[in-house]
């Protein structure tokens, strides 16, 4: 079992739990980080922060918190730059610029309208409601009595 008021105390914290305070909350270093730079598992080092009564933060860091994508967000990026307001957001410019592309995306499916083709069947132009021809009903109807015969 580790002492890690001990552990604190070399680093000039004057407890473990003033030390994992600082470390984790208020430097933000990952668990990964942690246990790295003092030599044990990453499993320890969320046992030691279980024990100090630190709640350990969800995975994915910055990067993965939940944008929006609104038109206002659209024209600061227009006006500032998708790097500039990636910066005031805590994102990567990357993860922005990926976040606006996606939404666009979904827009312009969203409000697209699917296409069918209709084959075989020709457009009545003498009438003003664009109906379909009873004609080619009538060719149907023939090609069925001549594979009777």
């Amino acid at each position: 079992m580790i002492d890690w008021d001990s552990v604190a105390a070399k680093l000039n914290y004057s407890d473990a739990v003033g030390m994992w305070t600082d470390l984790y909350e208020v430097k933000k270093k990952s668990i990964s980080t942690l246990a790295t730079e003092l030599g044990v598992s990453r499993n320890t080092i969320r046992d030691a922060l279980a024990k100090a009564s630190i709640v350990i933060r969800e995975r994915g860091g910055p990067n993965n918190k939940r944008l929006e994508v609104t038109d206002a967000l659209l024209a600061q990026c227009e006006q500032e730059g998708v790097a500039a307001v990636a910066a005031s957001l805590g994102l990567s410019y990357s993860t922005l610029y990926k976040r606006i592309y996606k939404a666009k995306r979904r827009a312009a499916d969203a409000s697209r309208t699917p296409q069918f083709r209709v084959t075989g069947v020709e457009k009545n132009t003498n009438t003003n409601d664009n109906s379909l021809t009873n004609e080619n009903e009538d060719l149907i109807e023939e090609t069925d009595t001549d594979d009777t015969e």
